[in-house]
């Protein structure tokens, strides 16, 4: 460990904290939270030590929305939801959202719909023409 010189001008084995504020997060396409869990860990552990080791996250997410257009049952958001608790959490269809909606922020992330380019779903995959292909577009400028 480095030595460090305070303002005492005393020797000190202890690295200087700086309080930075927290880097702010808006989540579009949630789903059950994977960006989140990365950026913040979970309960304050860190996701890389299998939620045993403590983490200092500078990461705070301040808003979240998850919606799936084509079902009556929301269970990602409510997982979500779960996890989470519901402060800045919608759960409301992403073509209705506004820009309005979300706070400011310093870092906007999403796991933008992948499902009109899954092989996994061959029948209904709309490809670069599919429903779901561009909507992360609207956000991203």
């Amino acid at each position: 460990m480095q030595k460090h010189v305070d303002a005492t001008n005393n020797d000190t084995d202890k690295t200087p904290s700086i309080n930075l504020p927290p880097i702010t997060v808006a989540e579009l396409f949630a789903g059950v939270g994977g960006f989140r869990l990365g950026l913040e860990g979970y309960d304050g552990k860190s996701a890389t030590s299998g939620y045993k080791n403590k983490l200092d996250s500078p990461y705070k997410t301040i808003f979240s929305n998850q919606w799936e257009p084509s079902k009556n049952k929301q269970i990602a958001s409510a997982i979500y939801q779960k996890r989470f608790g519901n402060e800045g959490h919608l759960c409301k269809d992403i073509a209705t959202l506004r820009i309005d909606d979300i706070p400011d922020h310093d870092m906007l992330v999403g796991g933008f719909p992948c499902q009109d380019f899954s092989i996994a779903n061959r029948v209904n995959a709309g490809g670069l023409k599919g429903k779901k292909a561009h909507s992360g577009g609207r956000f991203t400028g």
